[in-house]
């Protein structure tokens, strides 16, 4: 193959691909090579036969950059909403469907650590003592838990999800909730919460210490960024509104400084519904990606970008370093 993406490698022959030269426009785009790619493809099968290791096949048909799949893992849940670091090389993972919360080893073996009152674990935060925090819904409930015993209810939020927590430099468990977006600040041993910031958007969705004085805040409805001290009453400031309707995670880059990943999910031709709620009456958002390749994102059907990355560490403020729909 002459590219290093990754490998197109067929299970069986291709389906009428015989010696075939691909042009993959996708890839062209990102700058990944200068010319066309060429795979060779012989006949006989289909393309969903075929494996790909490094690059992917999009909605649209074309060949784009993709993750190497080194694995895969039947949990036997509904939808995976969340997961953090756990152990040696292993995840946890808050679950949907039967509020179960799963152990997953470096091995691929699935542990059911427990079985939560809930229906949806949406957010998930392991503390240094070993504690694990589940944020779930309906409901807005917070549990802890220490492996092999009874979870306990710290918290209630009625008509809201806790979209994501992290441990403060207090000890308290900083959570992000909406909607409205708020983020609180709840001491797990006596279950006061303390309101500490209120964000004007729909949901604070994502949360990300930077520092013993700043807490990064990424917003839904409108997508923001707001920095704020958790030690101070003031309230927060933005660093960067985007675009683009959602911020929905923030990621540390490889020098340490912070990059927001902004969504956009466009209408026809109206603004996304930001009060969309489900059956419980609570707002509708899907699991945000990990990792976000190359032509992840749909398709516009307006001038917003469908997805965009900003870095937030840079000297000069807050800036767009990539932005794209394909």
């Amino acid at each position: 193959m002459n590219s290093s993406l990754g490998d197109l490698r067929p299970t069986a022959p291709c389906l009428g691909m015989s010696a075939a030269v691909l042009a993959c426009a996708a890839v062209l785009a990102v700058g990944a090579a200068a010319g066309p790619l060429y795979w060779d493809m012989p006949g006989g099968a289909p393309f969903a036969d075929c494996t790909l290791a490094g690059v992917r096949l999009t909605a649209e048909g074309y060949l784009a950059p993709g993750l190497v799949n080194t694995g895969e893992v039947a949990i036997g849940e509904d939808v995976v909403w969340c997961q953090v670091p756990y152990g040696d090389g292993g995840r946890l993972l808050g679950t949907g469907g039967q509020g179960r919360v799963l152990a997953l080893g470096p091995d691929g073996e699935v542990t059911l650590l427990t079985a939560l009152d809930c229906d949806h674990v949406m957010s998930l935060l392991v503390m240094e003592d070993g504690r694990i925090v589940a944020g779930c819904d309906p409901g807005g409930k917070v549990f802890v838990f220490t492996p092999g015993e009874t979870p306990r209810l710290a918290a209630e939020h009625a008509d809201q999800y806790v979209w994501d927590m992290a441990a403060g430099p207090d000890g308290r468990v900083l959570m992000a909730v909406g909607s409205p977006a708020r983020v609180l600040a709840l001491d797990l041993d006596s279950g006061r919460q303390e309101e500490l910031a209120a964000p004007p958007a729909e949901n604070a969705v994502d949360l990300a210490l930077a520092g013993p004085r700043e807490l990064l805040i990424a917003t839904q409805g409108p997508g923001m960024v707001l920095a704020l001290d958790p030690a101070r009453s003031a309230g927060p400031r933005i660093l960067v509104e985007t675009p683009q309707d959602e911020v929905g995670q923030l990621v540390r880059g490889p020098g340490g400084g912070y990059f927001a990943l902004a969504l956009h999910e466009p209408g026809n031709g109206q603004e996304p519904d930001q009060t969309a709620r489900d059956g419980d009456g609570n707002p509708v958002r899907s699991p945000r990606p990990v990792v976000l390749t190359p032509g992840m994102a749909q398709g516009r059907k307006d001038d917003i970008p469908g997805a965009a990355l900003f870095d937030l560490g840079d000297a000069a403020g807050p800036r767009e370093v990539w932005s794209g729909d394909k």
